[in-house]
């Protein structure tokens, strides 16, 4: 299943592997990472192909024995063109992110590992060591628990899974809140109000990233049921460096031209004629394989692409306006 779900996410969205710098050619794949913080996971998989050889999906011809390998900081991925009488195909080593927030890379290898364990960071910006729980807040936060054998590769492993569903247990905590005066308090003129537990307050708005794949329209109801807000808009580049940063993955955005022929933020404003963030390309209403190519997602270099709204599930980020 994690095999299947991989080959899908490697073909149709390409969207993390988009923010790699490429590499130079090699005639081998690169040695991967050992050890519990790096998943590697290998694949043949039928992928575009020209009459002399193979096309990775970052464009690049390959010959038959040719590979060659993309990389950032948190994975990679190295290509090998192989043939088959007259079929071309491709397999592919994937190396993924580490659990941790201050990955080395060491000599040799491809992607990076955690020398000081794994660990992840609360909203705060506490790093906290994975298996303890810790209050950041006022809510309970704790390192996402990963399942190798059905990894969701649109999941962060470096950032804390915070909610109050989430019950603490012993180990280390920040300093709580203090708590509440019974006798309410008139705001001044001045005073700005402050966003809910949990969310994270920019230019009079508050926002939070849920850390958790889901598709367009459930995103949708989700960001809804929490504090009535809706999905980010990234209108500007300040507001999308900003989501870009809080999400730090590709994510659903909240534009979308369901039942309409121009793309519109949730909020209702036209995404044209202001500040622009498409992707060389976008949109182009691809992969024609894939239905309702209507809705936005944003890779983690903030840039815009259009995707499909049902057939595929992203994290996201929710917003409201402080009022």
């Amino acid at each position: 299943m994690a095999h299947r779900f991989f080959v899908e996410w490697l073909l149709i969205t390409a969207v993390f592997f988009s923010t790699a710098q490429a590499m130079e050619v090699t005639t081998e794949p690169p040695r991967p990472t050992t050890g519990p913080t790096v998943m590697s996971t290998t694949e043949t998989y039928m992928g575009p192909t020209t009459s002399a050889g193979c096309v990775t999906i970052e464009g690049d011809q390959l010959a038959a024995g040719e590979s060659k390998t993309y990389a950032s900081d948190w994975s990679c991925v190295t290509y090998r063109c192989e043939k088959s009488g007259d079929l071309f195909y491709l397999i592919g080593h994937c190396f993924e992110r580490p659990r941790c927030v201050d990955p080395e890379r060491r000599p040799g290898d491809c992607c990076r590992s955690c020398p000081n364990g794994e660990n992840c960071r609360v909203p705060s910006g506490k790093v906290i060591p994975a298996g303890q729980d810790v209050m950041d807040g006022g809510v309970s936060c704790r390192c996402p628990k990963l399942d190798w054998n059905n990894y969701d590769h649109n999941q962060d492993p470096t950032k804390a899974e915070c909610g109050a569903d989430i019950t603490p247990t012993a180990g280390p905590t920040s300093t709580p809140p203090p708590p509440r005066t019974t006798t309410p308090l008139s705001p001044s003129p001045t005073q700005t109000p402050a966003c809910e537990a949990g969310w994270i307050e920019s230019k009079g708005a508050c926002y939070t990233f849920f850390n958790r794949s889901r598709s367009f329209a459930d995103a949708e109801a989700v960001c809804a049921d929490s504090m009535s807000s809706k999905l980010a808009t990234t209108k500007t580049r300040k507001e999308r460096n900003f989501v870009r940063d809080l999400a730090g993955t590709t994510i659903w955005i909240g534009g979308d031209k369901r039942n309409r022929t121009d793309y519109m933020w949730s909020d209702g404003t036209a995404v044209s004629g202001g500040f622009s963030a498409w992707k060389s390309g976008e949109p182009d209403g691809k992969p024609d394989s894939m239905p309702d190519v209507n809705c936005m997602i944003m890779n983690s270099r903030g840039k815009w692409l259009d995707f499909t709204c049902t057939e595929r599930k992203k994290p996201f980020v929710c917003k409201y306006i402080l009022q």
